[in-house]
């Protein structure tokens, strides 16, 4: 599968740890080589080599004329081809937000990249960390650290402007967002806290509806593929606590049994799942490793040990997102010591295997998105306040 960064779709955003400047390009790189190669495949997943070398270089990141880094229009390369898909949209939107007061959207041209600001949305003071959008009702959440509260807004798709509707306070200290498919439930993961609390939408307007404390240091929400289950891990009581929720529902949550799983002292943060509803994937902040889990009626349970997001250990490295791709083959986090990308195979057991690292282009990739077609990966780099755009193929 190939990396070539480049955006996320209507419905995908990057919510988290990135400010860029309107006027500043989105940033296309490759996700491969090792120092002194151009590649002309691409990152392969399948391919054992290299691991240790792109770990350890840095990629070109735009307009450098060192010949010994790669060509930024090379993209990364999928050894397994892709189904023929449906026509889609020519276009999709990438909504950028982080230190500021603002959220950026962008529109990308979906076969060559080609990016354009559409808007710089001021958020009044408001500070949206991280942001859910729903692509069914044109709707975009925000969680706003300042002020602690969530925030909902309308979306013009074709001006890219957003009209804030409603917000209502949070627990405190809120990190995470969340909306369901269907757009009629939002929920947000208090870090300060150690809530979790949930929002029915209805037109216009936000209602609080359940607020639950599923442990200490509640980093985020998160809706299984299903709809009715929703996990929250929290980093620091190492467990994820397990909600019922309905599909489409009002926000109502209820405490599933068991009601957590006991993941370790890792630093529990994000999930990603497989789309066939069998698996889910952690991310340990800590240490920057993944967690493989199996999910059933029973709940999940640990499947298999934690597996290395680097090919050495890096020191200072922590993880930050963890996502899979549509296809369900592979799987990716990233690392905000090393400045890189993650790539695993995913087996039909759900087990995951290692392949290798991918630089970013930037400093502490903090968040990373995957449109829904997997062509596009979008990296976030909080410290070095730009997003770099990678094409999957």
């Amino acid at each position: 599968m190939r990396l070539s960064l480049v955006s996320l779709s209507l419905g995908m955003s990057l919510g988290l740890g990135c400010s860029a400047p309107p006027t500043a390009p989105l940033k296309k790189i490759s996700l491969d080589a090792a120092a002194g190669e151009k590649p002309s495949e691409g990152i392969d997943p399948d391919s054992k080599e290299g691991s240790e070398a792109e770990s350890g270089k840095e990629m070109n990141t735009g307009n450098n004329p060192d010949p010994t880094l790669p060509d930024p229009d090379e993209s990364i390369t999928n050894p397994e081809p892709e189904p023929m898909k449906p026509v889609e949209p020519k276009h999709t939107l990438l909504f950028v937000s982080g230190g500021s007061d603002k959220i950026d959207v962008y529109k990308i041209n979906k076969s060559t990249g080609a990016t354009v600001l559409l808007k710089s949305n001021s958020t009044a003071g408001a500070i949206t960390t991280f942001l859910a959008v729903n692509a069914k009702t044109s709707k975009v959440f925000g969680s706003d650290e300042r002020g602690n509260q969530a925030i909902m807004f309308a979306l013009d798709p074709s001006s890219g402007v957003l009209s804030e509707q409603d917000k209502l306070p949070t627990a405190g200290g809120p990190a995470h967002i969340a909306v369901d498919a269907s757009g009629t439930q939002v929920f947000v993961a208090n870090y300060g806290a150690g809530v979790a609390e949930s929002y029915s939408v209805t037109g216009s307007k936000l209602k609080a509806v359940s607020k639950k404390s599923p442990g200490s240091k509640a980093h985020a929400v998160h809706l299984d593929p299903s709809g009715k289950n929703l996990f929250v891990p929290c980093l620091g009581d190492g467990l994820i606590a397990h909600f019922k929720v309905e599909a489409g529902g009002s926000g109502v949550m209820t405490e599933a049994m068991p009601q957590s799983l006991a993941v370790g002292s890792k630093g529990p943060r994000h999930m990603a799942f497989h789309p066939s509803g069998k698996f889910a994937y952690l991310m340990n902040e800590y240490e920057g490793s993944v967690q493989a889990l199996s999910l059933s009626a029973s709940g999940p349970s640990l499947l298999g040990g934690q597996i290395p997001s680097t090919p050495a250990p890096v020191a200072g490295n922590t993880g930050a997102e963890i996502q899979v791709h549509p296809n369900g083959k592979f799987l990716y986090s990233s690392n905000r010591g090393d400045d890189s990308i993650a790539v695993y195979s995913l087996a039909d057991n759900g087990a995951v295997t290692f392949k290798k690292t991918v630089k970013t282009g930037g400093k502490t990739p903090r968040h990373f998105s995957l449109d829904e077609s997997g062509t596009w990966l979008t990296v976030a780099n909080q410290g070095s306040d730009e997003v770099t755009l990678f094409e999957v193929k």
